[in-house]
């Protein structure tokens, strides 16, 4: 590198793999997380445990999994057929329900029929533990996306042992399967869009000078460098995009500077710089302190 800026530098030595991943560092669990955390574990096995202990009772074959157990064992001619459903549910519980009409009527789209015929037989016990841990499986992979879309251990955590998540859990609803389905189909694509998007500026260098990619892509023949920043940047729906610049080691720190430049008029809220050298696959990160006077008689600020 050559010593034409006038800017202080400080380099940091990096030995990473040549490519668009950065890695970052794992921030300490702090006391909140901790906290949370724990609480939210022992109120999962508590859940855990009324949950077994509940499927054996009489007290289940009384709860809204009727429902269900009715239409996975029912043939499809009758799903929907009240008096089958009656029937079947007066057998199974040992003396008519206890509600309105003696009947708990499956009064659902038949979207999740197929997989209830597959889970349901004649054990109502099994059958409620096996459709129940499908919806368990079904809550902790909201939790995920909970964790996904904030990034906070201790959110997914409390997410996940909900009270009145367990208690859908529980009775065997199907709730859960359309909270997981507005996460999939509407919160997670929202929050991705709004993610900043990390962009990736390489200054390649052949003997005919500097060549330039934006994204993979060179600008095209038609524009400048400053005019593919700013159209990859205005394809960027986040508000704080961030880039990293790459170059080659035979660049001088000015190329540098007006690289740098650019980015800040394309308007990238933040950038990193690094120096690469393909011969040892490996990059020097650049960072630059506040601008100090010239000194030329050693007298430099303290590094903070």
């Amino acid at each position: 590198m050559g010593c034409l800026a006038t800017l202080p530098l400080e380099k940091s030595r990096v030995l990473i793999q040549l490519d668009l991943d950065i890695v970052i560092g794992v921030k300490r669990l702090s006391l909140r997380t901790i906290l949370i955390c724990s609480v939210s574990v022992a109120l999962l096995a508590l859940y855990f445990s009324v949950w077994l202990s509940f499927a054996g009772s009489s007290v289940a074959k009384r709860s809204d999994f009727m429902i269900y157990y009715a239409a996975g064992r029912l043939p499809l001619r009758d799903l929907y057929n009240i008096e089958a459903q009656r029937e079947l549910e007066t057998r199974v519980a040992g003396s008519p329900l206890p509600v309105k009409g003696t009947v708990l009527p499956f009064n659902h789209t038949p979207i999740f029929v197929p997989l209830l015929h597959l889970l349901v037989n004649d054990d109502y016990a099994a059958s409620y533990l096996r459709w129940t841990a499908l919806l368990w499986l079904a809550a902790f992979v909201c939790a995920f996306l909970v964790f996904r879309m904030t990034g906070d251990v201790a959110l997914a955590f409390a997410a996940g042992s909900f009270y009145p998540l367990f208690t859908y859990i529980q009775q065997a609803h199907d709730t859960v399967f359309l909270l997981l389905g507005v996460l999939l189909t509407w919160v997670m694509p929202c929050v991705q869009a709004q993610e900043a998007k990390r962009h990736i500026l390489i200054a390649d260098y052949l003997r005919s000078g500097f060549t330039y990619t934006v994204d993979g892509q060179s600008p095209k023949a038609n524009e400048g460098l400053l005019l593919a920043l700013s159209r990859a940047r205005s394809a960027d729906p986040s508000p704080k995009p961030e880039i990293v610049i790459l170059v080659d080691e035979r660049g001088k720190l000015s190329d540098v500077s007006n690289l740098i430049g650019l980015v800040i008029k394309a308007d990238y809220s933040t950038y990193r710089v690094f120096v690469f050298d393909d011969d040892t696959k490996s990059m020097t990160e650049l960072k630059y302190s506040a601008p100090a006077p010239l000194s030329r008689d050693g007298s430099i600020p303290n590094e903070k």
